[in-house]
């Protein structure tokens, strides 16, 4: 995408959100688009909530801890028209933790020059995109 010469805004004004720059997309607003609902015409309100504990006699509270879907305080399918339907929204967020760098049972991918490999797969025989590196030193992706 970056080669193609795609775009992202980027609010330039701080939080205000007032103001954008087009900056070049980067993997972290492609995986927000996609992990994001709305892009699948859904309003979903409860995606994450508060924990208070007491540490050392003191309350302290942390923000942002994802709940899994099917603990979403509101999901409106179909609030708006999406970009995508809700099944195909629900069979990317499948395969987006399946193919989880780092994660138990996803797919090893991120390591070396190549980062695809794992994460695409032949349209014909359907088999995953292996990359062995051949020659010395860098070497060359060979792509099997």
């Amino acid at each position: 995408m970056i080669d193609d010469g795609v775009h992202f805004p980027r609010p330039s004004d701080g939080k205000k959100m007032v103001s954008f720059d087009w900056v070049p997309i980067r993997y972290r607003n492609v995986i927000s688009i996609l992990k994001n609902p709305f892009y699948a015409g859904a309003y979903v309100y409860g995606k994450s909530e508060k924990r208070t504990e007491i540490v050392d006699g003191r309350v302290r509270k942390s923000y942002g801890h994802y709940k899994p879907a099917s603990e979403w305080a509101v999901v409106l399918n179909d609030h708006h028209e999406g970009y995508i339907g809700w099944s195909e929204y629900e069979r990317n967020q499948e395969l987006l933790a399946a193919n989880a760098y780092g994660k138990a049972g996803g797919v090893k991918s991120g390591r070396g020059r190549a980062l695809l490999p794992g994460l695409i797969s032949c349209g014909r025989c359907g088999r995953r995109l292996v990359v062995m590196y051949a020659g010395r030193g860098q070497g060359y992706p060979v792509y099997r």
